[in-house]
């Protein structure tokens, strides 16, 4: 077959790639307004999963979001209520199962129960695709006009503005008031407090474990005090400068709209993921394995486990975390690994591209950064969390995407670039907030560079290009890092001075 198309990479466990491919299906298009043929979750390697499906199908089914939560501004109201009344949903079926869950003493008592909620997992995560959906193609538009109507230059300046959030989400709010933290000193009552109510953060997947005690004391260790020199107008102001009609108003206003949105879903997704925990953990307990082995269960394993089968073996569950291929197979889903998978996925005519190793990538300007010129530092590549303990002072940070779990990372590195996003995603946004310079909508910077590449981000271009194939097997780094700065020294910042210290001692 042909016609595969990769939207996206994420470190996600079988429960949660189920549940994104359930949202795709005919069962969930009542929320979208219309649904996926084939689609697939790929193993690419330590423990990442890439989602595949038709290109065609796919621009079909983001015509269909866009008719059936936007063809208008009462669709568009209409969308953001049922956004958070599904939100708030979610949360309380996690709250039940939790409860639940505390009470069983028998698997079979959470049979019914384990249903309700996926359904409402199910539903969650439809609406959150709904306005991933939404904020990829309203940020375009609005980019695209204000372009038009502005001058390039001056359009992207605007752009940065209407993509700005008119308010900050909770996760905003805790990594703010690390930073305050931090620099104001703290006791351990105010890790406390945190702590009690920020434990929920680290929650992106049943996999993940919530914060402990130590975790926010290294977060705010590692917080960064905002220091933006791009200069933001308010949303008003941008429209009170414009000449709009009625349609180009609406299409400025659910750009920025969904720009909080889109970060709002996390908030109820890392929240229902923590709530529901004492589920996971009960079956787990009841199985005889860990909690991290039930993430990667399909719903049809759970579901014959708590009505009285036989729990999966640990040795299966450990080997999809390896990574899987999970997709549609008569009428219920097939999770496979190893030599079953590759031949599936050549049946399937899944066949992914290989990147070979590049001197130059472009991408998307997500933040200038506070600085002058060109940024520079060693190259770590990020694909999942447990390599963010790689990323030290003054490294350029080179990731699928980013999250919330990624900002101490972000906060020590001297660049950010990604694969994914453009101006609305976390990384732009949390750039921009912190000026460092970051470039995004690369495609291929983590399969391009690697761990130990000397990487110049040309954050006003959009481009990054390595300037030392990976110094630690390079015998001639100090001298060609001597001579680059040489060369470069009438225009590095005292932040890039900082950053070649760095690369001196890491040699």
């Amino acid at each position: 077959m042909a016609g595969w198309q990769k939207i996206f990479s994420r470190e996600y466990s079988v429960q949660y790639c189920e549940i994104a491919l359930r949202c795709g299906a005919k069962e969930s298009e009542a929320i979208l307004g219309g649904f996926l043929g084939d689609q697939a979750f790929v193993p690419e390697g330590r423990g990442v999963q890439s989602f595949y499906v038709y290109a065609a199908e796919w621009t079909r089914l983001n015509d269909a979001v866009e008719r059936f939560h936007a063809a208008d501004a009462v669709r568009f109201s209409n969308f953001k209520k049922q956004f958070d009344s599904i939100g708030r949903r979610y949360l309380a079926e996690s709250r039940k199962i939790a409860a639940k869950a505390t009470a069983a003493s028998v698997p079979s008592d959470l049979s019914s129960a384990y249903a309700v909620f996926f359904e409402s997992w199910r539903e969650y995560c439809s609406i959150l695709w709904a306005a991933w959906m939404l904020n990829e193609r309203f940020s375009a538009k609005a980019e695209a006009f204000l372009a038009r109507k502005a001058g390039a230059d001056r359009g992207k300046q605007l752009a940065a503005s209407v993509m700005h959030p008119s308010r900050k989400t909770e996760i905003a709010l805790a990594h703010d008031l690390l930073s305050r933290m931090k620099k104001s000193g703290f006791t351990d009552a105010d890790l406390s407090a945190f702590h009690g109510k920020y434990a929920w953060l680290s929650c992106l997947d049943v996999f993940n474990e919530p914060w402990t005690f130590d975790d926010v004391r290294l977060a705010v260790q590692s917080a960064k005090a905002e220091k933006s020199e791009e200069k933001t107008l308010s949303f008003d102001a941008v429209l009170n400068g414009l000449d709009v009609s009625a349609a180009e108003e609406f299409i400025l206003r659910a750009a920025h709209d969904l720009v909080f949105i889109k970060d709002q879903r996390d908030v109820y997704r890392r929240q229902g993921v923590f709530l529901s925990l004492p589920f996971f953990q009960t079956v787990a307990k009841m199985a005889g394995c860990r909690v991290s082995d039930v993430a990667y269960w399909t719903k049809a394993e759970l579901l014959g486990f708590l009505d009285g089968g036989r729990p999966v073996r640990p040795a299966i569950a450990r080997a999809r975390k390896d990574g899987f291929l999970l997709f549609e197979k008569d009428g219920d889903y097939a999770c496979l690994v190893g030599a079953d998978a590759k031949k599936a996925q050549v049946a399937l005519g899944i066949r992914p591209g290989s990147v070979e190793s590049a001197v130059l990538v472009k991408g998307t300007v997500g933040s200038r950064g506070s600085g002058v010129g060109p940024t520079r530092g060693i190259a770590k590549i990020v694909r999942t969390v447990a390599d963010l303990d790689k990323v030290k002072t003054g490294d350029v940070l080179v990731a699928i995407t980013t999250h919330p779990d990624f900002v101490p990372a972000m906060h020590r590195a001297c660049a950010i670039v990604t694969d994914e996003g453009g101006i609305t995603s976390h990384a732009a946004i949390v750039s921009r907030e912190f000026g460092i310079p970051c470039v995004v909508g690369t495609k291929v910077a983590t399969s391009a560079f690697k761990d130990g590449d000397v990487l110049q981000v040309d954050a006003e271009k959009g481009m990054v290009k390595k300037i030392i194939r990976n110094h630690k097997e390079n015998s001639g780094f100090e001298t060609a890092l001597a001579s680059e700065k040489a060369l470069a020294k009438t225009w590095l910042s005292k932040e890039e001075d900082e950053a070649w210290a760095h690369l001196q001692e890491a040699k």
